[in-house]
């Protein structure tokens, strides 16, 4: 081989593994734009790959849930201006929700606006009808407004809507009868106790309570006589103290309501059974009393102690 056709062949074999060269280095440049694509962050930049968002994500609104659920919790604490803060917001958001008028409702009960109270509830009967305790609470309302009547028609709505509620509704609907002095009521309500509670010693009272309410205050004194003893628990004193009265039998009254009195103030809350303020009525009962047996001193010392929670005595 010549020396032109050597140098020839060492030519072509350079080429060729330059061109290998190349070849192979193209390929790793390539690779590696790959692997790096796929994990590269793209730029915030607007002349970056993507479009930036025009505008933040809209936040889920607050339900009524959440601004009820804290709404309670301020009730519950006794935190009022909390719960006014509260219920202002979600009325004014929420307004046709009768869980949020219910609960307004209650706020007004416990800040003694029983204006605001009424029309509070009444909204949300007119919202939810057939919702038992948006009745319940017209019931609750009304019969602090002093509107006995109106009380007991709105509990029995309640209790026709939702039937078990009949045992926690019974004291309620009693009371109201007791306030209007509907007697028929009161007779209809003691026999439904007797039936559903035979053996319950309280059923005693009813039937005394409602006898006196109906004008038959011997028969009342004939059923409490037999069966009342010196464990008897303050209602039933309180109640024969007041048959005594209602026969003119003024001396065994005081005792009666004494006794009553002294059951009271040891923490026997059956009272509140025959009344929605036990203190109230069973101090002017006590101070009539006295007052028909002539016992001055005792009764003034009664209004003292009265004047000032309650004026109009």
């Amino acid at each position: 081989m010549s020396i032109g056709e050597s140098l020839r062949a060492t030519l072509r074999g350079t080429q060729g593994r330059r061109i290998v060269g190349l070849s192979l280095a193209a390929l790793l440049l390539a690779l590696v734009s790959v692997v790096g694509n796929a994990y590269l962050v793209r730029p915030a930049d607007p002349s970056g790959w993507g479009p930036l968002p025009t505008q933040a994500p809209t936040p889920t609104p607050l339900q009524a849930d959440y601004f009820l659920e804290r709404l309670k919790i301020a009730l519950l604490s006794g935190d009022y201006d909390e719960a006014t803060r509260l219920w202002d917001i979600v009325s004014t958001r929420f307004p046709e929700n009768s869980e949020v008028q219910r609960e307004g409702a209650r706020l007004a009960l416990v800040q003694e606006d029983l204006d605001t109270a009424k029309a509070r509830a009444w909204t949300a009967v007119h919202i939810a009808p057939k919702e038992a305790a948006n009745w319940l609470i017209v019931g609750v309302v009304e019969q602090r407004r002093g509107a006995p009547k109106v009380a007991q028609q709105a509990l029995e709505m309640a209790q026709s809507f939702d039937p078990e509620l009949a045992p926690d509704l019974f004291a309620a609907r009693w009371q109201a009868a007791l306030a209007s002095e509907d007697r028929d009521n009161l007779t209809a309500l003691a026999q439904e106790y007797i039936m559903q509670n035979p053996q319950d010693p309280l059923s005693l009272y009813y039937r005394a309570e409602s006898l006196l309410t109906s004008g038959a205050a011997d028969s009342a004194l004939d059923l409490l006589l037999l069966s009342m003893d010196q464990e008897s628990p303050g209602v039933m004193w309180y109640v024969l103290g007041r048959v005594y009265m209602a026969k003119r039998a003024d001396k065994h009254a005081v005792t009666a309501l004494e006794v009553a009195a002294a059951a009271y103030a040891r923490g026997d809350n059956s009272l509140l059974l025959a009344s929605s303020d036990p203190f109230h009525d069973l101090n002017e009962a006590l101070g009539l009393a006295y007052l028909r047996t002539r016992r001055c001193d005792k009764t003034k010392a009664l209004l003292q102690l009265l004047v000032t929670p309650y004026p109009d005595l």
